[in-house]
């Protein structure tokens, strides 16, 4: 499953996901981000409802991690990063990617079928890009209150 259909799967998305731990692993191309997914909805009892996840990508190329804007309060202080998930392929009602230049350029370099996604930390203001092999991607640990996690 690759990140944008798992995006579809749940309530909102990746939209205001909470980063608490991200761990890359080389030797084995995987990247785990240890995440509080916000299941809740304008709806429901409680809306702003987060159910921890892991989340596992597999055949990972590159993970790039930008630098935080100096103007924004980057140093989070013991509490998660607050970021919400976007395809490489900026939509007219996502956030533009204006990295895409040079995202372009690596990505020409990388295996064919690899597929490429990125988080907006708004703690930052600024992008973590991931790139990997395959359509795999998947929460490793399930969540309660969706069919998705």
């Amino acid at each position: 499953m690759t990140l944008e259909e798992l995006g579809h799967d749940l309530p909102n998305g990746l939209h205001d996901s909470k980063l608490e731990r991200s761990t890359l692993d080389y030797l084995k191309g995987n990247a785990t981000l240890q995440i509080a997914i916000l299941v809740g909805t304008p709806d429901s009892e409680d809306p702003q409802k987060y159910r921890p996840a892991i989340l596992q990508i597999t055949g990972l190329c590159f993970c790039a991690i930008e630098l935080p804007s100096p103007n924004e309060p980057f140093i989070p202080y013991g509490s998660a990063v607050i970021i919400s998930g976007y395809s490489e392929e900026s939509q007219p009602h996502e956030k533009p990617n204006e990295s895409i230049k040079k995202i372009s350029e690596l990505l020409a370099k990388c295996p064919r079928a690899t597929c490429c996604y990125r988080f907006f930390s708004h703690d930052w203001n600024s992008f973590i890009h991931y790139r990997r092999q395959g359509r795999r991607a998947y929460l490793a640990r399930k969540c309660l209150g969706s069919t998705a996690c």
